[in-house]
C-alpha cells in the first residue's frame, strides 16, 4: 500500500489547513462583495439563501 499524500483541509498551503472551494462558492463572491450580504441572503427561502446558476440543455418546450 503506497502512502497518500496528506487531505488540503489539514495540509494543503504553506502547510497550513486550506478551503477548498468549487466554481459554485468562488462565483458569489463578487455579487456578496458588491451588494452585500444582505442583498444576496434576499433571495432564496429558508434555510437555502442565496443563488444557484442553472443550465437548461436539449429538447426543450418553451410556455
Amino acid at each position: 500500500v503506497r502512502p497518500k499524500p496528506p487531505l488540503p483541509a489539514i495540509h494543503g498551503l504553506w502547510q497550513q489547513p486550506t478551503v477548498i472551494n468549487n466554481v459554485l462558492t468562488l462565483a458569489t463572491v463578487p455579487i456578496v462583495l458588491a451588494k452585500g450580504a444582505a442583498y444576496y441572503a434576499d433571495f432564496g427561502v429558508g434555510r437555502s439563501r442565496g443563488t444557484l446558476p442553472v443550465q437548461l440543455a436539449g429538447n426543450l418546450k418553451q410556455a
